[in-house]
């Protein structure tokens, strides 16, 4: 299953009908944007994986979407290569955060807590 949208609403309707595996989410897309979409997609579909992807990734951002429930935030300069291997590692339970923000991500939620 397979779905495209342009907008946040539209991404969650997609993924309310087509109930898949993992989403891939722009973080400022229209529409509401990635990260409304994002959370309401994993409170409606716990088990679906959620990626958002951005120009440019940084703490705040990171953290924002962890919040969100994103299981991956990554820079939409990725590696073309590597992308098929983060998707299918996400898939099969891990997470796929920029190793240089994971330090800064971590401090964050701890002191939330």
């Amino acid at each position: 299953m397979c779905a495209e949208a342009d907008t946040g609403v539209g991404a969650v309707d997609a993924a309310l009908r087509e109930r898949p595996d993992l989403c891939l989410l722009d973080v400022h897309m229209p529409g509401g944007g990635g990260l409304a979409a994002a959370a309401a997609i994993r409170k409606a579909l716990p088990s679906a994986r959620v990626v958002l992807i951005t120009a440019t990734p940084d703490e705040t951002g990171a953290l924002a979407a962890a919040r969100a429930g994103a299981d991956g935030y990554l820079a939409k300069d990725v590696n073309p290569r590597r992308l098929p291997q983060i998707v299918r590692a996400v898939v099969e339970g891990e997470t796929a955060y920029p190793r240089r923000l994971l330090w800064p991500l971590l401090r964050a939620l701890r002191q939330a807590s």
